[in-house]
């Protein structure tokens, strides 16, 4: 069978990386109480989906309906993706604009959170 190549943008790379730094700070908090929530305001459902099997995000993926009237999304401020949000143990927003996942400041972030419970 032919090998696919798969030509990337510089911002797809650019994603890409993010995610590989992100899965990589998921497996360092894997056994403290995190949980890592994947949050979508795609357009398009089957885009949405396809983008979930392709990053291989089988759990804690939503997709938000009508991102555009969303309170919750206005709480957040949410203005650019992706978006880094700390919540904390009691739904508190404690970082509505937390380090992106390849910066040593996140894990400092979280270890904080995690002391704070």
């Amino acid at each position: 069978m032919a090998e696919k190549n798969l030509i990337l943008t510089k911002k797809q790379i650019q994603q890409r990386i993010k995610r590989i730094a992100f899965e990589i700070l998921e497996q360092n908090f894997k056994e403290k109480e995190i949980v890592f929530l994947y949050l979508s305001t795609d357009a398009n459902f089957e885009a949405w989906k396809k983008a979930n099997q392709f990053e291989k995000l089988t759990e804690n993926s939503y997709l938000i309906i009508n991102p555009k009237t969303s309170e919750y999304l206005k709480k957040l401020a949410i203005d650019f993706i992706p978006r880094y949000v700390l919540i904390n143990s009691n739904g508190e927003i404690s970082n509505p604009k937390s380090p992106s996942p390849d910066s040593e400041k996140i894990k400092q972030e979280l270890n904080g959170l995690l002391k704070s419970k």
